[in-house]
């Protein structure tokens, strides 16, 4: 029973996740269409991410595939979906040239991409110390900021700066995780709690900006600020990750029915609200329209999962189908 409840906690993490992933971006256009502020969700970045990549690591050690396979599976997951969305906003919505800027990931598929760039570091990760593992990579993404070029061209700088939440999750067991997150459980509540309050109260001390944490200290105004910014990021991003995983059931809820199907939800979603927000999707009322949009995205993924399902399970029958019955006519013919 226990393997079931460790795996329905972490499709709980998952399906709370990518909730998180739809409202984020859903609050983000709306805000855009309704004029309200989009300060308050920019709490949903101190987790969301770094924690999909926390638990990219942790199950990356368990795979039985090698990291090059699985490299290329999310290499061809990211080509193909990138490829399908790039004509589908270019020539069906109309809202970007097709041909522009072919190296920066299309809104949220960067995900897929740094995915990509993290399986195939497995193979240096793999041979260093978990701790000194740890503190290569909490330098790297505090230090890739002062690389010019490192910015959201092939998601370079969203690999590098995300890379300790991979190692954490890579390296579980060794650095004790569990142990120490549920050791300092209600410190990490107490901290959670302080952060949310003050940042709520000083909603411009941090910029959307300064959030993805995917841009070169180059491209602001003072480069000693976004340096500091950032230092104190990871810590605020390592507190909230603890603080969600600390508050998330085991036991299996509607999470658990959403957290396995977040991949084609996660790849899809984004070309969802673009749709509504270009065909001007928006009912009069604020609330009722930003629900209702964030509602429809969710079953819309949800449906595009099934289908891709369906697909998969149905077109190898298929092509057996068509061999077998090429094969009994040659047999006929061979009679």
């Amino acid at each position: 029973g226990t393997i079931k409840k460790r795996i329905y906690y972490y499709d709980n993490i998952k399906g709370l996740l990518i909730l998180v992933v739809i409202l984020a971006h859903v609050l983000s256009t709306c805000s855009a269409h309704y004029g309200f502020s989009e300060d308050v969700y920019k709490v949903a970045f101190f987790f969301m991410m770094p924690l999909f990549i926390y638990i990219t690591g942790k199950f990356s050690r368990k795979s039985k595939k090698t990291p090059i396979k699985r490299a290329f599976k999310m290499l061809m997951y990211f080509l193909v979906s990138d490829m399908i969305i790039n004509i589908y906003y270019g020539c069906v919505l109309d809202i970007i040239d097709p041909t522009d800027n072919l190296l920066a990931p299309r809104y949220t598929l960067w995900y897929l991409l740094t995915c990509t760039w993290l399986h195939l570091l497995e193979y240096i990760i793999k041979k260093i110390k978990p701790k000194t593992m740890l503190i290569i990579s909490i330098m790297i993404a505090i230090l890739c900021g002062f690389i010019p070029f490192v910015g959201e061209d092939l998601s370079i700088s969203r690999t590098l700066t995300l890379l300790p939440f991979f190692v954490i999750g890579y390296y579980n067991k060794e650095l004790k995780v569990v142990e120490f997150i549920t050791k300092f459980k209600y410190l990490f509540y107490v901290l959670a709690l302080i952060i949310l309050v003050y940042y709520l109260l000083n909603q411009d001390i941090i910029r959307f900006k300064d959030v993805y944490m995917k841009y070169s200290y180059y491209e602001y105004e003072s480069i000693l600020n976004n340096f500091i910014t950032r230092i104190i990021l990871i810590p605020i991003n390592f507190i909230f990750c603890i603080t969600v995983a600390n508050l998330m059931t085991k036991s299996k809820c509607i999470l658990s029915h959403i957290g396995d199907k977040t991949l084609y939800i996660y790849i899809s979603h984004g070309a969802i609200i673009k749709t509504l927000a270009t065909i001007k999707m928006f009912p009069n009322n604020p609330i009722i329209g930003t629900i209702l949009i964030f509602l429809f995205t969710l079953i819309l993924g949800l449906l595009i999962h099934y289908i891709i399902q369906y697909i998969k399970k149905y077109i190898p029958k298929l092509f057996n189908y068509i061999k077998n019955i090429s094969l009994s006519k040659r047999k006929l013919q061979e009679a």
